[in-house]
């Protein structure tokens, strides 16, 4: 599944809206307001009849005005997680819930600074040379057993979704030189305007062949929200419903799509024209044009450093606040993107695929300080 931005917020009212950035207003951490005049997923269970909960935490506060139609949104602070003591929380919360329900369950394991339980803390659950990707696995591997037993008390009857809001560059970060690599290249790109796209494939290029690391992405970027490549914006859906199989698709879908996708699946109807596409589809799943857009740090970077369509196994990049060039990849040769090829015919008709709506103006949230906090200024 292609997520609608690389950073949280955004993508969030993406899949609670099933519309994209320019449609539903969401289009930073800082630009947040939903639209008054469209309705979210929790509000469109509780005019059918749920009782809607939210167990919020990091930019998901209630000022963003994602908290629109649950009955009751807690927030935690960032280190409350399943993996510590806040767990048995959690699982109050979850025997409190009245039937029938819709919760939306926000988890925060696996972003920085990522801690994990000492149980797990071994190479039995992760001995990668990266520091982070180390940590990455071994909390994952923790939090997959807690998961289980928050999942495992829910009534039988139940339909359980899992989904990642974006994806991650895993490689270098926390590696001294690859931090010093980022910080010169952040500083030549976004302060002095200089477009360093040619050298940063060179040494992407270099990592990719001469330095044995197991997971391949953009080595020379930092963690998520600068970038459309796929190592950011690629994210598993998971969805379990009562008494199904399962099936396993490899089709490209969008976080857009599971907005109409869950209220079918509670036969809840809607009569408006979403960007979005349910994905219960008699004839299985059809793989769909991904819009994708990159907004990281909202005032360091933009509402849009980066943009693109991925379509029929090519992605198309545009860098609309730069007067640079767009790239063109072909992922079944160059799944790492590190080699943009030249077709006038294939990018003419991705760049026709853009929108052409432009980004909402919206109020901005005085939020700096959570912000840093949390890690994203």
């Amino acid at each position: 599944m292609c997520s609608t931005t690389s950073t949280t917020t955004p993508s969030v009212a993406s899949y609670f809206t099933g519309r994209y950035s320019e449609n539903n207003g969401v289009n930073t951490h800082h630009n947040v307001r939903i639209r008054d005049d469209i309705k979210t997923l929790a509000e469109r269970f509780s005019e059918a009849g749920f009782h809607t909960y939210a167990m919020s935490t990091g930019p998901l506060i209630e000022e963003t005005d994602l908290d629109r139609g649950f009955d009751k949104y807690w927030y935690r602070e960032r280190n409350q997680n399943l993996t510590n003591d806040w767990k048995s929380e959690a699982l109050d919360k979850r025997d409190s819930l009245e039937e029938p329900f819709f919760l939306y369950l926000h988890l925060w394991e696996l972003h920085g600074p990522i801690d994990v339980p000492d149980e797990f803390d071994s190479e039995k659950y992760g001995d990668f040379q990266s520091p982070r990707l180390q940590k990455y696995t071994r909390a994952l591997s923790a939090l997959d057993r807690e998961l289980e037993e928050f999942i495992g008390g829910f009534p039988n009857q139940t339909a359980v979704g899992l989904h990642g809001d974006h994806g991650e560059q895993l490689s270098g970060v926390d590696q001294r030189h690859h931090d010093m690599l980022v910080n010169i290249r952040d500083i030549a790109r976004y302060r002095l305007q200089l477009d360093l796209r040619p050298l940063e494939r060179v040494i992407n290029r270099f990592v990719d062949y001469f330095i044995d690391i197991p997971f391949r992405d953009q080595y020379i970027e930092e963690t998520h929200g600068h970038t459309v490549y796929d190592s950011e914006i690629n994210v598993p859906f998971i969805l379990r419903t009562p008494g199904e199989s399962g099936d396993v698709y490899s089709e490209q879908c969008r976080q857009i799509d599971i907005y109409p996708t869950l209220l079918e699946l509670a036969n809840i109807g809607y009569s408006e024209d979403l960007d979005g596409k349910t994905l219960l589809n008699e004839d299985g799943i059809v793989s769909r044009k991904a819009y994708i857009r990159a907004c990281g740090p909202p005032h360091e970077l933009g509402q849009s450093v980066m943009r693109s369509v991925r379509q029929n196994g090519y992605k198309y990049i545009e860098y609309p606040e730069r007067d640079w060039s767009p790239d063109l990849y072909d992922l079944s040769e160059d799944p790492n993107e590190l080699n943009p090829i030249s077709d006038d015919e294939i990018q003419a008709k991705l760049e026709r695929e853009m929108p052409t709506q432009e980004l909402r103006e919206t109020d901005e949230l005085e939020i700096d300080g959570l912000l840093k906090d949390l890690g994203y200024l």
